[in-house]
């Protein structure tokens, strides 16, 4: 009896490997964690091409979240640790206007350091706009000691060939490669890069991958279409030369930072932030004194995050940071870089006139709306955030 349960638990243990197997092939693309995990075991002498997107200004990681993940440090760590790589980044460096980044020259000098001299990207998207014109535009890399050729292609959304694509019978002359691998990079629109892909799909001479601005669904084109890349530094794409399988590698904290990084963005902003230092000097009415109509409420919040804001700052050394401060204090001002008090209060919630609402309450009531919320609590500062989760720890009378 022992020895056919031990066969049985052996059968069982061959037949998920083999399940695991025959999913992972079948998407193209296996989840975040196993991608996390597996990516220790890359081999580093592997030809491989890596990919970033979207960074958008989040230069480090911050947050409330545990284990934040990106970060150019993070990133460059990760460079340093596979040498015979290609990197390609594909755009988007700058914040969203949504982010009112206080001091954004300073932003763009740290991205331009990071790219064109620290880390040396071998491609920069935004550089093959720099010729002037809408042809497409080629560059072909090798690597030492290695027969792989690569040859990257952009194709600019002003491009006869994306605005017109259905009219091209046979594409053949702009896809066609004499390189061991072709990735095109389109600034076309989802139904022209859908046609480019089912071409690729079916055309079997051609070893190339195609890298979308979009992120929609790439469905049965998984293989040969690159999925999105998870915004702010999150997430680096990787794609092997051998295999051409193209996996998502999860900058969490195992990635450690590259000190030398770290110390370029700090002499950076040191130099930045002179004379822009985050001043307290508005006045407003604290929560001590809402207590005093609404104990209830207060005594709630004061055992919450909000009411210790300010503590992460200085654990972390950053309270005189402008692109910190704002979201651990109260009354923010991006224009002016002022504040009316450390930690986040009550009325950084709950807006209007705080002192006409402590002399006729009924008639100058304050609001509070889950949009205030998303002001701070946005995806790269709290990647796990969700008003269901989050609104009992602050939920009061």
């Amino acid at each position: 009896m022992r020895f056919k349960f031990s066969v049985f638990l052996v059968f069982l243990l061959f037949a998920g490997c083999d399940l695991f197997q025959s999913q992972k092939s079948s998407t193209g693309l296996p989840d975040s964690e196993t991608v996390a995990d597996h990516s220790e075991f890359l081999d580093k002498d592997e030809p491989r091409i890596f990919f970033t997107k979207d960074i958008k200004g989040f230069i480090d990681i911050c947050g409330c979240s545990e284990d934040m993940a990106g970060g150019l440090p993070r990133i460059a760590s990760l460079k340093k640790k596979y040498q015979n790589s290609i990197w390609v980044d594909l755009g988007n460096w700058e914040h969203d206007e949504s982010h009112k980044d206080p001091v954004p020259e300073v932003t763009a000098e740290i991205m331009h350091v990071f790219f064109d001299q620290h880390v040396e990207y071998d491609i920069i998207v935004d550089k093959f706009l720099h010729t002037g014109n809408n042809d497409l535009q080629s560059v072909i890399f090798g690597f030492d000691d290695n027969e792989n050729q690569v040859r990257f292609t952009y194709v600019p959304k002003d491009n006869s060939f994306c605005l017109d694509v259905e009219n091209f019978k046979d594409p053949k002359g702009y896809l066609e490669s004499s390189e061991n691998v072709h990735i095109l990079i389109s600034d076309c629109s989802i139904e022209s890069n859908q046609m480019i892909a089912e071409y690729i799909s079916e055309s079997n001479n051609l070893n190339m991958y195609l890298i979308g601005d979009s992120e929609e669904d790439r469905g049965i084109f998984s293989d040969i279409w690159s999925p999105p890349i998870l915004p702010f530094g999150q997430e680096v794409g990787s794609l092997s030369l051998s295999s051409m399988f193209f996996e998502r590698i999860y900058m969490s904290s195992k990635w450690k930072d590259d000190n030398s990084v770290v110390e370029m963005i700090a002499s950076i902003r040191k130099k930045g932030f002179i004379d822009k230092v985050p001043i307290d000097k508005e006045e407003s009415l604290n929560s001590e004194f809402c207590m005093n109509c609404h104990q209830d409420s207060y005594d709630v919040w004061k055992d919450t995050k909000h009411a210790h804001a300010w503590e992460t700052l200085v654990d972390r050394d950053v309270t005189l940071r402008p692109d910190c401060v704002g979201c651990h204090v109260t009354n923010w001002n991006h224009e002016d870089l002022s504040y009316s008090y450390v930690n986040v209060g009550c009325v950084a919630c709950h807006q209007g006139n705080p002192i006409q609402h402590s002399i006729k309450p009924s008639k100058n009531k304050l609001v509070a709306s889950f949009e205030t919320c998303s002001s701070c609590h946005r995806p790269d500062h709290s990647t796990l955030f969700s008003i269901k989760g989050y609104w009992p720890q602050i939920q009061h009378p």
